[in-house]
């Protein structure tokens, strides 16, 4: 099989050393096992959003046990799906706890994001929404 992907060191302020960086980041076929999760989109629905940074922040500083019995409780609670595998809002819930959990912080967590998902520049967005009244 090929070698796992090593990611590059990051460039955010508090960033792990480069060695410690690259023992952390070993990215394998299953996320999920490894405990190494890649850097997701946040959702954009602003209420999703702040219900996952603040369940992520609690469940990072509790653990696992905190997180399998908010699962537990709130069960079929569309407003908590992220705490389900594949539930909207999942992938960037479980980023966020593994950010936590490595003590980053949100500024830290701000600049991956930012580095990770560039904003277009104002000309770039423009020229985006031009073509879009064009398909409308």
């Amino acid at each position: 099989p090929p070698p796992p992907y090593q990611a590059p060191p990051p460039s955010y302020p508090g960033a792990p050393a480069s060695s410690q960086w690259q023992q952390q980041q070993q990215y394998t076929p299953n996320m999920a096992q490894s405990g190494v999760y890649p850097v997701a989109m946040p959702p954009a629905d602003p209420e999703l959003l702040t219900t996952i940074n603040k369940t992520s922040g609690y469940c990072a500083r509790n653990g696992q046990a905190f997180e399998n019995m908010i699962r537990e409780r709130e069960g079929p609670n569309p407003k908590f799906a992220f705490l389900q595998h594949g539930g909207d809002g999942n992938e960037y819930f479980r980023w966020r706890v593994h950010c936590m959990a490595m003590g980053l912080d949100q500024a830290a967590m701000d600049a991956i994001q930012n580095e990770a998902f560039p904003r277009p520049s104002v000309e770039d967005e423009a020229e985006l929404m031009r073509l879009l009244e064009t398909l409308s």
